[in-house]
This record gives C-alpha cells, sequence and structure tokens, in this order.
C-alpha cells in the first residue's frame, strides 16, 4: 500500500518540488492548491501531467488553509481513497518584505494566520484519523530565518516563530498517540 501525503501550498516553490519529488518516490500526494480547477488550474494541470510521465500518483485537491472547512475537506478526500493518512506536511506560506512599519496590523495577522493558525487547521483535519489509525507524521517547513531574524521581513519571521511554536506544543501532545513532528 501505497503511503499517502498531504501537502499545503504544494503550487509553486518548495511546496511543487517536495510534490514532484514524493511523486518520484511512490507516495500518493494530495497537493494542496487553492482553486485547482480556476485560478490555479493550470498549476494542477502540469503537476498531473509531471506526475503522469514519472508513472506517479497525484491528486491535486483544493486546499486553503485559510477555511476549517476546506481543510476538512481535504483531509476527508485522501480518506476517501485511502485507509490513512500517513503524512501532512505544512508548508504553505506567505513572504511579505518591507519596512516593519510600514506594514499593517491585519497583514500582520494575515502572516500569523497563513504561517501558524493554517497549520493548526489542517492539523484539528487531520490528527483525528492519525490518532484512530495509531500513526502519521506532522511535517512543518520552517525557516532559518526564526534563529537569525532578517530585516524587512517582520511579518514572515512572526508567522514563522508562531508556526514553530504550534510545531512544539503540538508534538508534545500528539507523541503518545504514535503521530510524530
Amino acid at each position: 500500500m501505497k503511503k499517502t501525503v498531504l501537502i499545503s501550498g504544494s503550487g509553486s516553490g518548495m511546496g511543487l518540488l517536495t510534490a514532484q519529488t514524493l511523486i518520484k518516490e511512490g507516495y500518493a500526494v494530495y497537493a494542496g492548491v487553492r482553486d485547482p480547477h480556476g485560478r490555479s488550474s493550470a498549476r494542477r494541470e502540469a503537476l498531473e501531467a509531471f506526475a503522469q510521465e514519472c508513472r506517479g500518483t497525484v491528486r491535486v485537491v483544493d486546499l486553503d488553509i485559510h477555511s476549517q472547512e476546506s481543510c476538512n475537506a481535504a483531509v476527508a478526500q485522501v480518506l476517501t481513497d485511502f485507509p490513512s493518512l500517513d503524512v501532512v506536511i505544512h508548508n504553505a506560506a506567505h513572504l511579505f518584505i518591507g519596512m516593519a512599519e510600514g506594514f499593517t496590523a491585519e497583514q500582520l495577522a494575515d502572516s500569523i494566520n497563513t504561517n501558524a493558525v493554517g497549520a493548526h487547521r489542517l492539523n484539528r483535519a487531520a490528527l483525528p484519523h492519525m490518532r484512530k489509525h495509531g500513526s502519521g507524521v506532522l511535517l512543518y517547513v520552517g525557516s532559518g530565518i526564526t534563529r537569525i531574524v532578517s530585516p524587512f521581513m517582520m511579518p514572515y519571521v512572526a508567522g514563522k516563530y508562531a508556526m514553530d511554536a504550534v510545531a512544539e506544543a503540538t508534538a508534545y501532545e500528539v507523541g503518545p498517540s504514535g503521530s510524530r513532528r
């Protein structure tokens, strides 16, 4: 049985490269992209063509980590096709660049919502199933920016710091159930 992996933010960048790598390695990849049948249809089609060329498995799912319903639906899609969800990769992120004082409070909140709250929403959708199955891996795509803070990226840095806190706190709680971070 193929291992299943759900990746948020698979439309470009590291999420896309991760999806492509795991497709080649034989995973059943559920690539989370916002609006894959609308504005992101070209990204969906390219990823599906890549999987077909590699004789791999991909299903591009509509995944908006700003919505609990979307997170629930993406996890439900995996579990409709397979008996378990083995890995969740938290990759979705939003990078802002500029002077700290130039960012609005709403932009800071949006970064935290995308980087940290979004990971929490996806965990809320996935963890009950991982607990029931007795295993699973939560993988968070962090950033070295939380170790050596750079200027001009304050919302991103704050969002990634918050995601680190979500990851660490969740790890303490899920460890005894067989899930790992």
